[in-house]
C-alpha cells in the first residue's frame, strides 16, 4: 500500500495538551465509560490553528485535522486521522446514554470532518491515499459509517448523499456476494471477507436509518462470508473478530446468520485470548468480538466478562500520556487514531455488557442445578439490575433451544441502580429418546437501537425421568394341568436417567394358583398377599432386578387363566407417580364336572315312588374319565337304579363312564318312600356323591363333588282316610261305652234313694 511518511511525534511537543485524569475506578462500567470519555475528549485537546503554516505537527485547521508532511514542507489534511477521529467522536456521542461526559464542541468537530469528506466524493464514494484514483471500498465503507453516525446524531442532513453512497457500494458487489478492496484496479479486484465485512457494517448502519433497497445485497454478503469460512474462521483472530462483528450487526437487524459458524468463531477467539492474555490492541479487538458474540447469545455474557476481566482492566489502564490518542503503541497520529478506535469499539461492547447485571434462579421444575426431566414445567426468576445512572428500557427475549420450548418477549423499564424481576416458564418434551442439552438464551435488547446488550445462557440438561418397565415377564410353560408347577420370571428395569424411589411391587396370583418354594421372587408374592405390595426404597438408573418364583396350579378353572398380574408404582423425580402393569396367562387343561339335580326339593307321600333325575356336565377342556356316582338315601327313603349296585346300607353305586368336554349326560335313580312312618311329616334327603378322573387318569380331591336333594315326606290321602275311619270307629266305641255307663248309673240312683227313705220292697 502506498502511503506518505508520517511524522514521528516527539512526546515533549504535547506536554501542554490537557489529558483526562488517570483511571481510578476499577469496576468494568466505570473503566469502559472512562475509556470512551478519554478517547473522545482527546480530540478536544488537539490545538486549533488559523493558518496551515502554523501547524508544526498536527492540529485543527478549518474544522479538520492537518498533519505536517516534511516532503511537502507544509501541513496537509490527514484523511485517515480525520476518518478515525470522526468515528471515535461520533460513536462516543452515540453512547452518551451510557456515558456521562461533557460533549463540548464534539458535534462541531464531527460536522467539520463530515463536510470535508462530503466535498471529496468521487462517484458518490471515496478514494484514499493508498488507492490513488480508484475507489477504496474499505475506506469508503468507513466514511459511510461516519456519515450514518452523524446523521443519526442529527449533526448533518445528508440523506441523499448517504443513500447514493450505499447504492454505489452495492454496484461494486461481486457476483459471489463479496467486495474487493479496489474493484476498479488491476491488482486488488478479488473480493475478500475482511473488505466485505466493512461494507456489510456500513450498509447495516444505513439500513437502520432508511428503508433502502439493500436487503438482498446484505443477504448475499452474509452467504459469501459463511461460504468463505473455514472450520475455525476466515483469516486470523483479529480480522475474524471484525468480520464476525459485522455478522452480529446483521443478526441484530433481523437477518439470519449461521449459528454454528458463530459458535466456531467464538471458540477460536476464546482460545486465542486464553493463550495470549496480554493487554494488546489485538486482544482488545478480539475481546470486543467475544463480547458481541456474547451479547447475541452465542456465549454467556457473564462468563466472558468474568473469564477475561483481568485483560480488560489492563487494556483500560494502558493509557498513553505522550500527546497522541490515548490507546495504542505506534508513534503516528493516524495509526494511533486507528488503534484508539479499535480500543473504543472494545470499550463500547464492554460498557454495554457491564450496564446490566442478570441473575437467574430456578423456582421449580429442576431436580438439581441445571438438570431437569422430560414432561416437566420449568420456572425461572430473572432479576435484571440497571447499573447505569439513567432509566433503562429493555426488551427481554427468552429463546430456548430444542428440546425445551417457551419463547417469550417482555418489555422492562428499570430505574437507575434498581432491579426488576420477571418469571419465565418453559416446557420440556413429554418423552425423550435420550438425554439432551438445551440452551435457554435470555437476551436483553435496547428496543430503540435494536442492539444486543447482554445475554445470559442457561445450559439445561434434560434427562429421561424415572421409568420402571417390565422388560421380561414369562412362564416356562404355556399349558398346565391341575397340580402342575410352572416357573415365573419377572424382570424390571429403570429405563430412566433418574432414580425411582418408593417402589411398590404387587404380584397377585390368579384364582386357584399358589406360590411354592423359596426362590428370590417368592417374597414379592408373599408380601403382596400379606401387606399388599413388596417395597423397594430405590431403583437406580438402568438398574435391572430379576425375580423368579414357582407357581402351582392348585385349583384354577379350565381354559385361559390369568396366572399373575404385576402392578408397580413408584415416585418420579419431581414427585409425580409412575405406574406400570403386566399380566401373564396360561391355559389350564382339565375336566370340570358339575352334578346338577333337576329337583333340589321334592315332596313325597308315604309309599310313593319317584324317579329323580341328575344331569352331569363336563364344562372343562379335557375328558373326564371313570365317572362314578353314589346315591345315599336319608331316613324313610329307599333307592334303586338301573345298572346300579345297592349296598347293605341302602346306598346305590352307579358307574357313568367317560364324558368328553362340553358334553352332558343324565342319570336316573328311583326313590321310594316308606309305606308307614310314625310321623305325619318327615324332612329327609337323597345325597349324591360323584367322583371322576382327569384325562391323565389321575384322581384328585378336586375331582370329587356332591349334591343334596331334600325330600319332604308326608302322609298319603289313602292312609289319611284309613286313619280317619279308624279314629272315627274308636271314637264311636268310646261314645257308646260312655253312654252305656251313664245309663246304668242312671237306673241305680232312684233305687238307692227309695231304700234310704225306709221303704222296703215286699
Amino acid at each position: 500500500m502506498a502511503m506518505k511518511f508520517r511524522l514521528f511525534l516527539i512526546p515533549l511537543m504535547f506536554l501542554l495538551l490537557p489529558l483526562e485524569p488517570a483511571l481510578a475506578q476499577q469496576d468494568p462500567l466505570a473503566l469502559s465509560a472512562e475509556g470512551i470519555r478519554l478517547s473522545a475528549h482527546y480530540f478536544l485537546s488537539i490545538p486549533s490553528y488559523s493558518n496551515i503554516a502554523d501547524v508544526k505537527a498536527f492540529g485543527w485547521v478549518g474544522g479538520i485535522i492537518f498533519t505536517y508532511q516534511p516532503y511537502a514542507f507544509s501541513a496537509v489534511p490527514d484523511d485517515y486521522s480525520n476518518l478515525y477521529a470522526g468515528l471515535i467522536m461520533s460513536e462516543a456521542l452515540l453512547h452518551k446514554g451510557f456515558v456521562s461526559f461533557n460533549e463540548g464542541n464534539l458535534s462541531a468537530k464531527i460536522k467539520g470532518i463530515v463536510d470535508y469528506f462530503l466535498s471529496k466524493r468521487t462517484r458518490n464514494l471515496w478514494t484514499s491515499e493508498a488507492s490513488g484514483y480508484y475507489i477504496d471500498v474499505k475506506f469508503s465503507s468507513n466514511v459511510l459509517l461516519l456519515l450514518s453516525n452523524a446523521q443519526a446524531l442529527g449533526i448533518i442532513d445528508a440523506e441523499n448523499e448517504i443513500k447514493n453512497a450505499a447504492y454505489s457500494l452495492v454496484k461494486l458487489q461481486d457476483k459471489s456476494g463479496g467486495w474487493a478492496p479496489q474493484p476498479e484496479s488491476y491488482y486488488q479486484r478479488e473480493p475478500d471477507p475482511l473488505t466485505t465485512s466493512y461494507v456489510l457494517s456500513a450498509l447495516i448502519a444505513v439500513r437502520k436509518l432508511y428503508d433502502v433497497n439493500v436487503d438482498d445485497n446484505i443477504r448475499s454478503a452474509i452467504t459469501y462470508l459463511e461460504q468463505k469460512a473455514s472450520s475455525t474462521g476466515w483469516l486470523d483472530p483479529v480480522k475474524d473478530s471484525i468480520i464476525v462483528s459485522s455478522l452480529i450487526e446483521a443478526e441484530m437487524l433481523g437477518f439470519d446468520v449461521d449459528q454454528n459458524l458463530l459458535s466456531k468463531v467464538a471458540s477460536e477467539l476464546k482460545q486465542h485470548i486464553t493463550s495470549n492474555p496480554a493487554p494488546t490492541i489485538d486482544n482488545a479487538v478480539v475481546f470486543g468480538g467475544l463480547l458481541r458474540l456474547a451479547s447475541a447469545g452465542i456465549l454467556d455474557t457473564e462468563d466472558v466478562l468474568s473469564s477475561f476481566s483481568g485483560i480488560a482492566v489492563s487494556i483500560a489502564r494502558a493509557v498513553n500520556k505522550d500527546g497522541l490518542p490515548p490507546y495504542g503503541y505506534t508513534p503516528f497520529i493516524w495509526t494511533r487514531c486507528q488503534e484508539t478506535y479499535d480500543v473504543l469499539r472494545f470499550f463500547e461492547a464492554w460498557l454495554r455488557s457491564s450496564s446490566i447485571t442478570v441473575m437467574v434462579s430456578a423456582l421449580s421444575g429442576f431436580i438439581s442445578e441445571n438438570k431437569t426431566v422430560e414432561n416437566s414445567t420449568l420456572k425461572l426468576q430473572v432479576l435484571v439490575k440497571n447499573n447505569l445512572e439513567r432509566e433503562m428500557k429493555l426488551k427481554l427475549l427468552s429463546d430456548p433451544s430444542d428440546p425445551i420450548t417457551g419463547k417469550a418477549s417482555l418489555d422492562m423499564s428499570i430505574n437507575p441502580g434498581s432491579s426488576s424481576s420477571v418469571e419465565l416458564q418453559f416446557k420440556t418434551p413429554p418423552k425423550l429418546q435420550q438425554p439432551r442439552d438445551s440452551r435457554i438464551r435470555l437476551t436483553l435488547i435496547d428496543p430503540l437501537t435494536k442492539e444486543f446488550l447482554y445475554t445470559k445462557i442457561i445450559v439445561v440438561r434434560v434427562l429421561r425421568d424415572a421409568n420402571i418397565a417390565i422388560v421380561q415377564k414369562k412362564v416356562d410353560r404355556q399349558s398346565m394341568s391341575l397340580k402342575d408347577t410352572a416357573l415365573v420370571v419377572l424382570a424390571i428395569e429403570n429405563q430412566g436417567d433418574i432414580p425411582a424411589v418408593q417402589v411398590k411391587i404387587a404380584e397377585r396370583l390368579g384364582a386357584g394358583f399358589d406360590v411354592i418354594g423359596k426362590d428370590n421372587g417368592t417374597a414379592i408374592v408373599v408380601q403382596t398377599q400379606q401387606k399388599g405390595f413388596y417395597f423397594l426404597e430405590k431403583m437406580d438408573p438402568w438398574q435391572r432386578i430379576t425375580f423368579i418364583y414357582t407357581v402351582k396350579a392348585s385349583s384354577p378353572p379350565p381354559g385361559v387363566n390369568n396366572l399373575s398380574t404385576t402392578s408397580i408404582e413408584y415416585v418420579k423425580a419431581l414427585g409425580s407417580t409412575g405406574s406400570t402393569e403386566s399380566q401373564i396367562k396360561v391355559n389350564i387343561t382339565r375336566p370340570l364336572i358339575s352334578l346338577i339335580p333337576e329337583d333340589q326339593q321334592v315332596r313325597m307321600e308315604w309309599g310313593a315312588l319317584r324317579n329323580m333325575t341328575f344331569r352331569i356336565e363336563n364344562t372343562g377342556n379335557a375328558e373326564a374319565r371313570d365317572i362314578e356316582i353314589k346315591f345315599v338315601p336319608g331316613e324313610g327313603i329307599s333307592l334303586s337304579a338301573k345298572g346300579g349296585r345297592v349296598d347293605p346300607d341302602g346306598s346305590v353305586h352307579l358307574y357313568v363312564g367317560n364324558l368328553s368336554p362340553m358334553n352332558s349326560i343324565k342319570v336316573y335313580v328311583a326313590a321310594k318312600a316308606s309305606d308307614l312312618y310314625p310321623s305325619l311329616d318327615l324332612k329327609t334327603y337323597v345325597k349324591s356323591e360323584l367322583s371322576y378322573k382327569d384325562n391323565m387318569g389321575r384322581f384328585l380331591d378336586e375331582y370329587r363333588l356332591s349334591a343334596m336333594t331334600y325330600v319332604d315326606m308326608v302322609m298319603s290321602t289313602f292312609a289319611m282316610i284309613i286313619i280317619s275311619i279308624v279314629v272315627l270307629i274308636i271314637a264311636a266305641i268310646a261314645v257308646l261305652r260312655i253312654y252305656r255307663s251313664y245309663k246304668i248309673r242312671s237306673e241305680r240312683i232312684p233305687k238307692l234313694k227309695f231304700e234310704k227313705k225306709g221303704f222296703r220292697r215286699r
